[in-house]
């Protein structure tokens, strides 16, 4: 919704920003694969920010406004459902006495939890009113 001159770039400016942090801790610690998965991010970043700028046409939104605060009331809600799941799940696993969960675990959940928070936003988004 900001319209700078450089407002439609902004994956570009990402993606060269990252390209200069990933350049920098190179002079430190050099590692090639970090350098080339970080020039493969930041040209693929720029890349799809090239597309998107060369085929939009019009001055027109993206999306509306209506169907922006759809979206974010939807992720504010499905971040409190989660939080909640997340705590009750807590309290259960303390009143079993289970102390070690494996980090795989944590990080499956979290990967769930941002596909199915993803998918629901789409639905979200794409709803006929």
């Amino acid at each position: 919704m900001n319209n700078s001159k450089y407002s439609k770039w902004n994956l570009s400016i990402i993606a060269l920003g990252g390209l200069i942090g990933i350049s920098i801790y190179q002079i430190f610690n050099f590692d090639l694969s970090v350098f080339l998965g970080g020039i493969f991010g930041a040209v693929l970043l720029a890349l799809v920010n090239v597309i998107l700028v060369l085929t939009k046409s019009d001055e027109s939104a993206e999306i509306s406004q209506k169907v922006f605060q759809n979206v974010r009331n939807y992720y504010y809600y499905v971040y409190l459902v989660f939080t909640a799941v997340a705590l009750i799940a807590l309290v259960v696993m303390m009143s079993l006495d289970i102390e070690v969960v494996p980090v795989s675990t944590l990080f499956l959940v979290f990967i769930v939890y941002f596909v199915l928070s993803g998918i629901g936003a789409f639905m979200v988004a794409k709803k006929k009113m």
